[in-house]
């Protein structure tokens, strides 16, 4: 047996630690838990506010304890609601006005979104309204439909088309005086570089370019040369839109809170520079962001119902259920209003329409246009006839002049375009995209980041053109197939795809598709492809129109008769129009000034120095329904 090992003197007498750091013993597997992130003191967000009303506490000491608890179970007096709708702005973005007013306001101010800027010496551009689309062929694409004629027991004019040219050949414009113009036009000399809103289109000069900063519910890339000249005429719109027609002085902004509308697809990088410019370069005292199809529910009183909002240039389809948008049931259709003036001024200008100089790049043409398009176009079955109509050209120094034309089937044909696309040309549209704003990319594996809707990304997949088949060689024509034109493959019907998508693939964002064929993909996801239940009825019997797009004499009938006709299994299919006479251009203004009575909206206040702290990131706590993603 060795001999015990002997100590050494000095090892006996060193004190020394092998190491300083401490030793952390085994976590117990068993009783494991933990309450990290699990407490709002530990968020900065909510650790500021709860500062804030502790805050408020000490400085109203003098009240008694009874006093307090009953403000705390009571609501906000009228008084104090009074006030903080007079300091409330609510927001709302469109493809081409921008709509805003104070909370307390009965109707928001409308204000065009376009800057006009005088000519650089090194730089000409063209004065230009929004870009003019060439539209395809419509022949063999819209056919007017004799047999609903038929069903309403109306008779279609064999002759009406020769009596509509030669009425148009021989009809000349009257020059009248300005006092018989309905709608005279203040003309404006210019005598400043920049010019904002409804000031630009009535400018006195050709000397200037017309910029659009939004187009398609998106940043308008393809006429700008950086970003920061593109947020710089955005700044632009907001400054004139808070100083000039809601009359707040800009040392005034931040006593005043913003409520910020947002697409239900929206784009991350269009919202994060809008409440940069709203927080950062205005410096309005808080924010909150609220989503568009939930502004709308809230301003038609309806808890579920299927939005669809027709706009000047992009069409949304979202279901709500609750006073939550569900996410896979989003749909961004990239055409609208404007897209039916220019369709329909095309077919009266194939039918002689006595200005043959039209110019719908120009403010004073594009005006023209639309008057007539919401004056005369219907789809009501009694107007398709032959019809005297009336139009005014307001041009800069020259009197106005009067136009009498006729129309048949143009007026009628014209809505039809929102269910057969195919004659937009959308080929021009989102050009551009990405070249100035980079795309938004997730932080660990870069990819895009933007939301995602099932409903829109099964669209986006059967939507791809179809190919004609290529011909065969004369080699190989014994085992040919007999060929197959391309109008027989363009008209071949499209199969919506109802299954569900684990990993949907990147496609392009420009979606032209059928709007009937929109509302019903949409429904059908929010239902899980479940048509039977009581939740699809529901929505089905609830579908409401709203956008000036769509606000053309039964157009809301007219979707309610093709949505019947495709899905008959499914009872008490009903479009509403909006409550109470109200406009629907201003529901989803209306709806967020009712948002900003909620109790809960006080939770959902953003600052400046949360937003330049936390970014994005913010929004994942301080949104209602908590929709923000990633």
């Amino acid at each position: 047996m060795p001999p015990k090992r002997k100590h050494s003197e000095v090892e006996e007498n060193v004190t020394f630690k092998f190491t300083q750091f401490g030793i952390v013993p085994p976590i117990n597997q068993k009783n494991f838990s933990t309450e990290y992130m699990k407490r709002d003191h530990q968020m900065l967000i909510w650790r500021d506010e709860v500062h804030e009303k502790n805050h408020k506490e000490t400085e109203s000491e003098a009240a008694s304890v009874v006093d307090k608890e009953e403000r705390r179970d009571e609501d906000e007096d009228e008084e104090e609601n009074a006030a903080k709708n007079a300091t409330t702005v609510v927001i709302h973005i469109g493809s081409r006005n921008l709509r805003l007013g104070f909370a307390v306001d009965g109707a928001p101010k409308v204000v065009p979104m376009v800057v006009a800027r005088r000519f650089r010496p090194a730089r000409r551009h063209p004065r230009h309204a929004p870009k003019e689309q060439t539209t395809k062929d419509e022949s063999g694409n819209i056919v007017f439909d004799k047999e609903r004629l038929k069903m309403q027991k109306k008779r279609f004019m064999t002759n009406g088309l020769e009596l509509v040219h030669a009425y148009n050949e021989t009809s000349k414009p009257e020059v009248i005086a300005e006092h018989d113009d309905p709608n005279p036009v203040q003309w404006i000399e210019p005598t400043k570089d920049v010019y904002v809103g409804d000031e630009a289109l009535r400018l006195a000069s050709n000397d200037y370019t017309l910029l659009w900063p939004i187009q398609h519910g998106l940043f308008n890339e393809a006429d700008y040369d950086s970003p920061q000249q593109l947020l710089a005429d955005l700044l632009e719109i907001f400054r004139y839109a808070m100083t000039k027609v809601l009359e707040v002085p800009e040392t005034s902004l931040p006593q005043y809170s913003a409520i910020f509308i947002v697409p239900d697809l929206y784009d991350r990088v269009y919202v994060q520079e809008v409440i940069t410019l709203l927080l950062h370069e205005l410096h309005f005292g808080r924010l909150s962001v609220v989503q568009e199809s939930l502004c709308t529910s809230f301003g038609a009183g309806m808890s579920t119902a299927c939005i669809v909002d027709v706009g000047a240039q992009r069409t949304s389809v979202s279901c709500v259920d609750e006073g939550v948008v569900i996410a896979n049931s989003r749909i961004n259709l990239h055409y609208g209003g404007d897209d039916l003036t220019i369709l329909l001024m095309k077919l009266l200008t194939r039918n002689q329409f006595p200005l043959p100089q039209l110019d719908l790049s120009r403010p004073s043409d594009w005006s023209m246009a639309e008057s007539i398009k919401t004056q005369y176009c219907t789809v009501n079955e009694a107007n398709c006839t032959v019809q005297l109509c009336e139009a005014y050209v307001r041009e800069m120094h020259e009197p106005p002049r009067k136009l009498s034309f006729k129309v048949l089937d143009e007026t009628m044909m014209t809505p039809m375009g929102y269910f057969r696309p195919d004659i937009f040309e959308s080929e021009n549209k989102l050009v551009g995209r990405h070249t100035l704003f980079a795309q938004s990319v997730d932080l660990y594996d870069g990819q895009p980041n933007n939301p995602e809707s099932l409903a829109e990304t099964t669209l986006l997949q059967v939507s791809k053109p179809i190919e004609a088949p290529r011909s065969l060689s004369e080699t190989d024509s014994s085992k040919a197939q007999p060929p197959t034109s391309v109008r027989d493959v363009r008209n071949r019907p499209r199969i919506v795809n109802c299954g569900t998508l684990d990993a949907p693939e990147f496609v392009s964002e420009r979606l032209v598709y059928p709007l009937d064929d929109a509302v019903n993909q949409s429904i059908f996801n929010a239902c899980d492809g479940n048509l039977n239940d009581d939740h699809a009825k529901e929505l089905y019997s609830s579908i409401l129109v709203v956008g000036g797009g769509g606000h053309l004499p039964g157009f809301g009938r007219l979707l309610e008769e093709r949505l019947k006709s495709k899905r008959a299994n499914i009872p008490g299919i009903a479009v509403i129009p909006p409550p109470r006479q109200k406009d629907g251009r201003d529901l989803s203004w209306r709806g967020g000034c009712i948002y900003n009575r909620i109790k809960i909206n006080s939770e959902f206040w953003i600052k400046e120095r949360d937003w330049m702290t936390l970014g994005l990131r913010v929004l994942q706590y301080k949104t209602l329904g908590y929709f923000w993603s990633g």
